[in-house]
């Protein structure tokens, strides 16, 4: 999100609400506003499990998941970069199992 806001030239706030900066970049990118529930409940996620005794349930932690893929989708088709990008693993470094 911020960084659409510095490709098309606005101030890019130092806030973590992502509905106030989606409210910043929709006037330029209308297509944004489609994402306005997955952008409220992941600030929601954002300020509800930083602190100790919350945790998320493995069906609020998926929704989450696919709620920020779609983000990163969306900001990346608009700032003209591939949608997806596979990540790079490294020889040397530790593997790791899901």
């Amino acid at each position: 999100m911020k960084a659409l806001l510095q490709e098309s030239k606005q101030p890019a706030p130092r806030i973590h609400d992502l509905a106030i900066l989606l409210d910043l970049l929709v006037g330029q990118y209308p297509e944004l506003g489609l994402l306005r529930p997955q952008l409220k409940a992941l600030t929601a996620y954002a300020v509800e499990f930083r602190y100790p005794g919350a945790s998320a349930t493995k069906p609020l932690a998926r929704q989450a998941y696919h709620d920020c893929a779609a983000v990163r989708e969306a900001a990346r088709r608009l700032l003209g970069l591939p949608a997806q990008v596979k990540p790079s693993r490294s020889k040397t470094g530790p593997s790791r199992r899901r």
